[in-house]
C-alpha cells in the first residue's frame, strides 16, 4: 500500500487521488484527532506545510500482485 496524492507537479499542495483503490473522507472526529497530532504531538506550527497539507480525505494505492507494484516503483510511482 501507498500514499496516492498528486501536486500538479507541485503547483498546489498534495491532493488525495480519486481515483486511487482507497479513497476515504476522514471523519471530523479522526481528522480532528489526525490535526491535534500534527500541532500537539510534533508541534508543527499552524501556517507549517505540515499542517496546511493535512486532508480532510485520505487515498491509497492498494497491490495484490508484487508485478504490479514493482512495475509502479519503476515508474517512478505513477499509476498506469
Amino acid at each position: 500500500m501507498s500514499f496516492a496524492y498528486e501536486d500538479g507537479q507541485k503547483e498546489y499542495y498534495p491532493r488525495p487521488m480519486e481515483n486511487a483503490a482507497i479513497y476515504r473522507t476522514l471523519t471530523k472526529r479522526i481528522w480532528l484527532r489526525k490535526y491535534s497530532i500534527l500541532r500537539e504531538t510534533y508541534r508543527f506550527e499552524k501556517e507549517s506545510w505540515e499542517v496546511k497539507t493535512t486532508p480532510r480525505e485520505e487515498a491509497f494505492w492498494q497491490f495484490t500482485n508484487p508485478f504490479l507494484a514493482r512495475k509502479w516503483l519503476n515508474n517512478g510511482g505513477i499509476y498506469r
